[in-house]
């Protein structure tokens, strides 16, 4: 039988908290089948040796890429490029590596509703923003505290709303070839998040049911707020009002 939902992880020197992401999928109690799809983007720690034995354990449901160079360094699309081909359901459910999700029934949730309202491309919800030993820091990302209901293109634009962890996606908008301007995009998710509100009705749950964990070495917010410069700072900006012209 084939999976209901795709749930699609991307990881990368994660082997500290890769565990908690993969634990969040198995957790999750549902009325349909589903398959989870890892990325390891050639992994210098131990994160891949670890996503081999859930998938010795798992194996009709963890299916798991990894990749012997690193893709994302070379300036590869990942999700377009690898991860969607492989993608079976007619939903598509996403979380990376160092993140997690914290309800047992987010799938079904979720899956209940999109099923329901064939007019929705995606549907999202609240996330809590952790430390490193999954410390709650006090604050959400997301529209906390907002009435559930639909979400419209116009808090899109603002960012930081439509989190990864948070997303299920009617997978032909995940699996589709992605209009250039997403590929263009240096932050591919405020882009892809974009594009799902452009294309249809997206609606929001007020429900905090995945976490995201902030200060993890080598992330790309990490790495970002190290390196930054005014220049970049600047540069990143530009690109995003490109992408808002397109």
């Amino acid at each position: 039988m084939n999976p209901l939902v795709s749930i699609c992880c991307i990881t990368y020197n994660h082997e500290k908290y890769i565990s908690d992401a993969i634990d969040s999928f198995l957790m999750q109690e549902t009325n349909f089948p589903f398959e989870i799809i890892i990325h390891d983007d050639a992994s210098t720690d131990n994160t891949a040796n670890i996503i081999r034995e859930y998938e010795k354990k798992y194996p009709n449901i963890i299916r798991a890429i990894y990749q012997k160079e690193n893709q994302f360094s070379q300036g590869i699309k990942i999700s377009n490029t690898f991860v969607a081909p492989m993608v079976r359901g007619k939903f598509v459910a996403t979380c990376e590596g160092d993140d997690y999700w914290t309800d047992k029934f987010k799938l079904q949730k979720q899956v209940n509703f999109l099923k329901k309202n064939d007019e929705y491309t995606a549907c999202f919800h609240p996330v809590a923003v952790v430390d490193t030993d999954k410390n709650f820091k006090g604050r959400y990302l997301g529209l906390k505290g907002k009435s559930s209901g639909e979400y419209s293109i116009k808090d899109t634009v603002v960012g930081g709303v439509l989190h990864v962890s948070s997303r299920l996606i009617r997978s032909e908008y995940y699996t589709s070839e992605w209009p250039k301007w997403i590929k263009h995009a240096k932050h591919g998710d405020y882009a892809f998040a974009l594009y799902l509100s452009a294309e249809g009705r997206v609606y929001y749950t007020d429900e905090v049911m995945s976490a995201y964990r902030t200060g993890v070495e080598n992330s790309m917010m990490t790495n970002f707020r190290r390196s930054y410069t005014r220049q970049k700072d600047i540069e990143y900006h530009l690109n995003r009002i490109e992408t808002l012209g397109m």
